[in-house]
């Protein structure tokens, strides 16, 4: 092979990697929608916490001033632990679980904690 071959393979696989890294660590960074989020409220309500990995953002999805569903709009934590953590929690509030009362899933503390502080402060808000 001659060194111009050589260096285009070199180049190309670089190239892939670096594609392959970035979707790879963009993959944990998304906005996710969980229960019926069709009805959006005009008012955005959103909360924020701490999570393991950095910041979430919460929004409630409201209807009617019932809580319908979570949706997820910023979080930097582990996809599969995070959407296990909200979809709980969720069931638990659209259920009629008083938020004080919902507990953490093992081996997600941060994730739990920065959720339930997110959504708090969004709570909050609807006191206002």
């Amino acid at each position: 092979m001659s060194e111009t071959g050589h260096r285009k393979e070199v180049i190309t696989g670089f190239i892939i990697l670096a594609i392959l890294a970035f979707v790879i660590l963009s993959a944990n960074h998304f906005t996710q929608e969980f229960g019926n989020a069709d009805e959006v409220s005009e008012d955005i309500i959103l909360g924020s916490g701490e999570g393991y990995k950095g910041k979430i953002i919460i929004q409630l999805v409201m209807e009617g001033g019932d809580l319908k569903a979570l949706k997820a709009v910023e979080f930097h934590d582990t996809s599969q632990v995070f959407n296990d953590v909200l979809k709980s929690i969720e069931k638990d509030l659209l259920s009629g679980k008083p938020l004080e009362e919902i507990h953490v899933i093992t081996g997600a503390t941060a994730t739990y904690h920065g959720i339930i502080d997110a959504l708090e402060e969004a709570f909050d808000q609807l006191d206002k």
